[in-house]
């Protein structure tokens, strides 16, 4: 069913209220209802705002900026070469462990979260990969492995955030500075076999 007509300039504070409800509850999941009463706010507000789609709409694309920010600033401060890949993993990491919410948003999409809007992805998420593939792209002249190689790092990131490294006696903590250390020690290591594989790809 189609959205209300959105409101010029709609309430930030509804947005970051609607974003922590997506993640946590999911599209489906969240009522507007709900979204008016975490807000303090009339339903009336809501629909002003255009409704509940219109708030995920602002939502995903607060997200699509979020990371072509990280994208353009890669471009402009990294250094060339792999110390730059290496950088920029850094940050990448540093983003989603301040910002779960971003995996959560997404992790819900992948469970099927949202199927009425059909152009999610499409408008909110391309964008930044096609960014991220004229950073990184140039390496992989191969679509298949390009692809297969970031979303590897993908899925690490996104699973560490929701769940943290998995141990046989305690369920994860990913907000634990030294579960961070760790997991960004491995994810370094797994970049570098990954470099290795490049360059011996390249070797003649």
């Amino acid at each position: 069913m189609a959205s209300e007509r959105p409101a010029d300039g709609v309430d930030p504070d509804l947005v970051v209220v609607s974003r922590r409800l997506f993640a946590a509850l999911g599209y489906d999941g969240t009522s507007a209802e709900m979204i008016a009463d975490a807000a303090g706010v009339g339903v009336e507000a809501i629909a002003a705002a255009g409704g509940k789609r219109a708030l995920y709409e602002a939502v995903m694309e607060g997200l699509s900026q979020t990371y072509l920010k990280l994208y353009e600033e890669a471009f402009r401060d990294l250094p060339a070469g792999d110390r730059g890949r290496h950088e920029w993993l850094d940050r990448a990491i540093d983003l989603h462990v301040a910002n779960p919410e971003l995996a959560y948003l997404w992790q819900h999409r992948s469970l099927s979260d949202a199927l009425d809007l059909s152009d999610v992805e499409e408008r909110f998420r391309a964008p930044a990969r096609r960014r991220l593939r004229g950073l990184f792209g140039q390496e992989y002249p191969d679509q298949g492995r390009y692809e297969m190689v970031t979303s590897v790092f993908e899925w690490c990131v996104y699973g560490f955030v929701v769940g943290g490294i998995l141990h046989s006696e305690k369920p994860g903590n990913p907000k634990d500075p030294r579960e961070v250390t760790r997991f960004r020690s491995y994810m370094h290591h797994l970049l570098d076999l990954v470099i290795q594989d490049r360059d011996a790809r390249r070797a003649p």
